[in-house]
């Protein structure tokens, strides 16, 4: 009698630490699936923050490259109104 009341208890055991078994890896698979699109979301706003920072740069070149032209034709209209004035006098 003392050895069946033994295995049903090493039965209930065992079916208590499959289903324990069971819910790790379920939970270790949902951790995985969960960390998966952290990666593939981090990525994707890397790659969002990599067009922004380019196009950023394509603005700040434009800015630069109007204002020097902006400088350099201020700078001979400036010469030109010089040279005006100096042929008037």
């Amino acid at each position: 009698m003392h050895g069946k009341g033994e295995k049903r208890r090493l039965e209930d055991e065992l079916a208590e630490l499959n289903r324990e078994k069971d819910n790790l890896i379920r939970r270790m698979t949902d951790l995985n699936s969960r960390y998966e699109e952290y990666v593939s979301n981090m990525e994707h706003e890397r790659e969002e923050i990599s067009k922004a920072n380019r196009n950023h740069i394509k603005l700040l070149t434009a800015k630069l490259f109007y204002q020097t032209l902006n400088e350099m034709v201020f700078t001979r209209r400036k010469e030109a109104f010089q040279l005006m004035a100096s042929c008037s006098s």
